[in-house]
């Protein structure tokens, strides 16, 4: 797979001249791909999440997807609810979904209703990115050494039944996975994970 730019704004904003002028250098350089996070400065609609003074305006958003599919760039949206979550989980409507194991910073995925909130954020998303096809979840980076050969049981099953939601809404997962995963053990989750990507 080709290289493909991964540009994080999910902890730190970028001001939109800065923003536009990364996403142009992306189509200068002839990138047929770009990864973006936004993380909580994305546009959400959903009125429960604390709001940041730094959310990017839909209409940035809209002149970022115009660009890509005036160059024919996939933009592919990330969405961190495995180790970036604090936005959602700083409100009352989600404390249930609070994870206070060790495995993970992101929401507790066996928590009742999780499912809900998942295919509500990607769905925010995909109101705004209407051309992309694709979304990136990214493994936790596991740190205990039993985890390290072998992915937990609720996070595969997790995977996979985003991975055939996305699916059945013509959508595709991509999955984010840290040098301390091993691949091929994690390859077979699902058949409708696109691919793979090295973090």
């Amino acid at each position: 797979m080709k290289n493909i730019p991964y540009y994080d704004f999910s902890t730190f904003p970028v001001n939109s001249n800065s923003l536009l002028e990364l996403i142009n250098l992306a189509v200068n350089k002839g990138f047929n791909s770009i990864i973006i996070d936004f993380g909580e400065y994305f546009p959400w609609s959903l009125d429960y999440f604390k709001r940041s003074n730094f959310t990017y305006s839909e209409k940035l958003i809209e002149k970022i997807v115009n660009i890509c599919k005036k160059n024919g760039i996939s933009l592919i949206p990330v969405l961190s609810i495995l180790t970036n979550s604090d936005f959602i989980l700083e409100g009352n409507k989600y404390k249930y979904l609070r994870n206070d194991g060790i495995e993970s910073k992101g929401i507790n995925i066996l928590s009742c209703g999780v499912n809900k909130l998942v295919e509500e954020l990607y769905d925010d998303i995909f109101s705004l990115l209407i051309y992309s096809d694709n979304l990136l979840i990214e493994l936790p980076d596991f740190s205990t050494k039993d985890i390290k050969t072998k992915l937990p049981g609720d996070i595969v099953t997790f995977i996979k039944r985003v991975a055939d939601n996305l699916d059945d809404s013509g959508k595709q997962l991509i999955l984010g996975w840290h040098e301390n995963h091993t691949k091929k053990e994690s390859i077979f989750i699902s058949e409708n994970i696109k691919f793979y990507i090295k973090i």
